[in-house]
């Protein structure tokens, strides 16, 4: 048991390490402070049709959601670009034990960075909203961090396609962009698109924002339903990752012991 922590241990702290705002203080106050305030006031902003509205509790927890899932998600993908290019990749790939736990390591500390970036957002947001009146109950701050834990799989999965790309980073910045708005965090994307509820049910994000604005996340059925879709996005980010890892390989396209 005690060998198992260690790996995961190790795994998270070189995945802390590997960061680059963590260098400085600077950036640590610049990624976990001023950018997931700013992007939770802008979720705000857009939410509420500028401001032309008063923006709701429902509105701030949605804004916090998003900003964790978000942070999450490209931090995970950020650090498997990272690891492909720095080298970190080989010694994954040609590790004789512990590949799981150290998976487990490093998701676990992009999930923990989620997570203080989600409640960070949530409460700039809570500041806004608290000023219009906004009734808040404490306990819905307990969804932030299974927002970022449920969002792993995306940035798996899309980490995993950025090995077969040369800009590895593309996809995880189209992503990052769009997301948003396909899991309805501004509007129900039901509203705009037909059908576009049942396609937001396909992301993490937004079957959490959907039973953030129906005020049933806690139910049961909603609850399960959220695990089954983050275990899907966990399985296909894994089956991804092998596949198209082997066929970087094989093509000598991984660059693996590039530099820079």
């Amino acid at each position: 048991m005690r060998g198992a922590s260690s790996v995961v241990l190790a795994a998270a702290t070189i995945a802390f390490r590997s960061r680059v705002e963590f260098t400085t203080k600077a950036g640590v106050v610049v990624r976990y402070l001023a950018v997931p305030c700013l992007t939770a006031w802008l979720f705000l902003a857009f939410a509420s049709g500028g401001m032309d509205r008063a923006p709701t509790s429902r509105d701030a927890l949605c804004a916090g959601l998003a900003t964790a899932a978000l942070a999450s998600s490209t931090a995970l993908t950020e650090l498997m670009s990272v690891d492909r290019f720095e080298g970190v990749t080989a010694f994954i790939v040609t590790a004789s034990r512990g590949r799981l736990l150290g998976w487990l390591g490093r998701a676990g500390f992009v999930s923990a960075t989620g997570a203080v970036t989600g409640l960070v957002g949530t409460t700039a947001s809570l500041v806004v909203t608290a000023g219009a009146g906004a009734v808040f109950s404490p306990t819905d701050l307990l969804a932030i961090p299974l927002g970022s834990l449920s969002s792993v799989g995306v940035g798996l999965t899309v980490g995993a396609i950025g090995l077969v790309q040369r800009d590895s980073l593309l996809l995880s910045n189209l992503v990052q962009r769009g997301l948003p708005i396909v899991c309805g965090v501004v509007a129900p994307l039901g509203g705009l698109v037909s059908g576009g509820d049942a396609v937001a049910g396909l992301f993490p994000l937004g079957l959490l924002v959907q039973s953030t604005r129906q005020e049933s996340f806690w139910n049961p059925h909603d609850l399960t339903t959220l695990l089954v879709c983050s275990m899907v996005w966990i399985v296909v980010g894994l089956l991804l990752r092998v596949s198209l890892e082997r066929h970087a390989r094989r093509r000598g396209t991984s660059e693996l012991l590039t530099a820079g």
